[in-house]
């Protein structure tokens, strides 16, 4: 420690230049910086089209999806997508994610089995969700209404 009136030593003049050289530093970044990686722009995701079922349905076994998307989805550490989105279904309101086994590529289209549901009228429809699970409002298809028996 250093008392009044007892010369700077070397290392310490140059800890002190550093220390000056990140305060300027941290304030060229500051105003000069460009944008986070939150929020650089990505583009809208790909426009996904259902198949079947179609809107009136009436169905008599479990839930499948057979839609179409372009780009080739996979399974990624999100949940089933194009990178950066990835799928969401919504039945009556509730959100639902494919597991890894849950859809399939057949055809350049994809089958997603949702299992059954119960007797009566519901609203479905598949949608994008961005990293944080927030909905996507481009690329999603239309709220569709299927029967079940």
């Amino acid at each position: 420690m250093q008392t009044h009136g007892e010369p700077i030593g070397t290392g310490e003049r140059l800890l002190g230049w550093l220390g000056a050289g990140l305060v300027v530093l941290a304030i060229v970044v500051f105003f000069v910086g460009g944008e986070s990686d939150g929020a650089a722009a990505i583009g809208p995701p790909p426009a996904v089209e259902v198949i079947a079922p179609a809107d009136g349905e009436a169905l008599e076994g479990p839930l499948v999806f057979v839609f179409t998307a372009p780009g080739n989805l996979a399974p990624m550490p999100g949940g089933w997508g194009v990178a950066p989105f990835h799928l969401h279904a919504e039945i009556d309101g509730v959100e639902y994610m494919p597991a890894p086994d849950d859809i399939a590529r057949e055809d350049g289209r994809y089958r997603w089995h949702m299992g059954p549901l119960p007797a009566g009228r519901h609203e479905l429809r598949l949608f994008w969700a961005d990293a944080q699970h927030r909905p996507v409002r481009d690329g999603s298809t239309a709220m569709i209404t299927v029967g079940v028996r």
